[in-house]
Parts: C-alpha cells; structure tokens; sequence
C-alpha cells in the first residue's frame, strides 16, 4: 500500500463517487494475443487473491473513511472464471466498506463459457 501519511488531514475529493477496478488475473488458458497480467494454471492461487484483494478493499475503505462508489467493474483477465462465492465475497466486501447505492453500475467481463444460467443469477 502507498505512504499516505496524512491523507485524513487532506481528503481527496470524490465528485459524486468513485469507480472501482479489479483486476482479476486468473484464465482457464492464456490466449496468444493476450498482453494483460494473466495467467492459467494456478487455480489453487485464487483463494489467497481473493482474501489478499478483500483486505486491500477494507484498508482502502477504511482509509477512505467509506467513499460512495458509483461503479464497480471487474477485470482481467477472466473474473468469470472465478467461483461464484469468491465473486459474491468480493462484492459483499465492498458494500461493507464503502457507501455504495442500490443501483450502480457493475460490469464484468466474461468468457460465454464460463456464463450458464445458474453463474448468471
């Protein structure tokens, strides 16, 4: 985590919200065309990234004092790919450490192999 001493005394300003980005670097296989911090694999590397994310969150929030968020977009990679409780673990992280409203806009990237009806609900 960067120093930010003294960010308390100086708080950024949020016009109206923040947008949150994560980075999911987990692929069932790494395309050839692909240049993003990708990889395949390493499934058994995803419980530890998702707590290692779910703590960065909470200490941003935190820090923050609770920022209202106004999107949230997961990334990659391929979130999709991830277990549906990590992915609902993420999110429910979030809500618990920022102001988010009942209808922002989440977004995340998926490969239509991984979406069936039951991922998707």
């Amino acid at each position: 985590m960067p120093n930010l001493a003294g960010i308390e005394h100086n708080p950024p300003l949020y016009n109206g919200g923040i947008g949150l980005y994560l980075h999911v670097p987990f692929c069932e296989t790494k395309c050839p065309y692909c240049d993003f911090n990708t990889y395949s694999g390493i499934e058994d590397q995803i419980p530890g990234y998702v707590g290692a994310v779910e703590n960065e969150l909470r200490s941003w929030g935190n820090l923050l004092s609770n920022p209202p968020v106004r999107t949230i977009f997961l990334g990659g990679g391929t979130p999709s790919y991830l277990p549906v409780d990590d992915i609902e673990s993420i999110l429910d992280t979030i809500r618990q450490s920022y102001a988010v409203a009942d209808l922002i806009e989440i977004t995340m990237e998926c490969n239509p192999g991984d979406v069936t009806p039951e991922r998707a609900t």
